[in-house]
Order: C-alpha cells, then sequence, then structure tokens
C-alpha cells in the first residue's frame, strides 16, 4: 500500500480545533472521509 502524502494536510491549534484540514482552507480531513463515505464508496477507496 503506497504511503499518504502531508503535503496537503496540516493540522494547526488555531483552526477547526486542531483537526487535520485541507492546506490553505478550514475543510477537515474528516469531513471530506465523511462526504465519501455517505455517498457510497468504502474505505479502501477512499484511502487510495
Amino acid at each position: 500500500m503506497q504511503l499518504v502524502s502531508r503535503e496537503h494536510i496540516e493540522i494547526s491549534s488555531d483552526v477547526r480545533s486542531g483537526k487535520p484540514c485541507i492546506v490553505n482552507t478550514r475543510i477537515a480531513v474528516e469531513n471530506v472521509a465523511v462526504m465519501y463515505l455517505k455517498l457510497g464508496y468504502s474505505l479502501l477507496e477512499i484511502s487510495w
């Protein structure tokens, strides 16, 4: 399995209570994952 690049994810205690977010946005990685789960994607599909 390929490792995930972290260049697009940042964690700052000042933004979204320290949740991992997409760089230069306030969009939490959690929100993106939940959106794809609701669309019917599996966790494996999301992780690729």
